[in-house]
């Protein structure tokens, strides 16, 4: 399902470069065009990656809490994957 994301969002970022390239062909100053477009596309990634970033700490923060909560609720330790065997 990741794999499709990642396709749909490749799909989507080559069909905009390719409109903004098509639309700078046709201007006095094609290279000033796509400055300042990718200008703009770099600040909409930084900007969507910092509230990605503030909101998806808090998120994860919260889920390692409550799968915390729920191990002590049972009153079981889990066991973890890279302890020694007894035997070995």
């Amino acid at each position: 399902m990741q794999r499709r994301g990642i396709v749909t969002g490749a799909a989507c970022a080559g069909t905009a470069l390719l409109a903004v390239v098509l639309y700078a062909i046709n201007q006095q100053h094609p290279l000033s065009v796509l400055g300042t477009a990718l200008l703009i596309a770099l600040a909409a990634t930084a900007a969507g990656g910092l509230l990605g970033f503030l909101f998806g700490i808090p998120r994860a923060v919260r889920a390692h809490r409550t799968s915390s909560r729920r191990t002590s609720a049972r009153g079981t330790t889990p066991t973890p994957t890279w302890s020694r065997s007894p035997t070995g």
